[in-house]
């Protein structure tokens, strides 16, 4: 399932874009950057602050890895991710004209991490 939400972060001055891809049982993916503005149509050429590509899983993907509450899949999670990543993801998708071509590059990258971290491919 593909979600994109946007809330308010840092006492809000800021706003927290994300787009999320679920896919029980396994759990979720997520992409994630930072706006420091409240501008509702989100130019590209406004800086933002790539924040994360993660994944949120029910079962752990390496030895002594914890759990932590989860906001995107029911109960704890498995959690990892990478601030790096998201900044490479937000290079790459910055090309692409804002909306809906946008939001489908990120979940088509999205679906295409899902698989490659849980083996899996994400059901309807």
């Amino acid at each position: 399932m593909r979600t994109k939400n946007a809330r308010p972060v840092d006492g809000g001055r800021g706003v927290e874009r994300e787009w999320l891809v679920t896919g029980p049982p396994h759990g979720a993916v997520r992409f994630a950057v930072l706006d420091y503005s409240d501008d509702p149509e989100w130019p590209l050429e406004r800086p933002v602050l790539p924040g994360d590509v993660g994944y949120h899983s029910t079962a752990p993907h390496y030895e002594g890895q914890t759990t932590m509450d989860c906001a995107f899949i029911e109960g704890r999670c498995y959690y990892d991710g990478s601030s790096l990543m998201a900044d490479d993801w937000w290079n790459a998708v910055k090309g692409y004209p804002e909306g809906e071509a946008r939001d489908d590059a990120i979940f088509r990258m999205l679906e295409r991490f899902f698989t490659e971290t849980f083996g899996a491919e994400v059901g309807p």
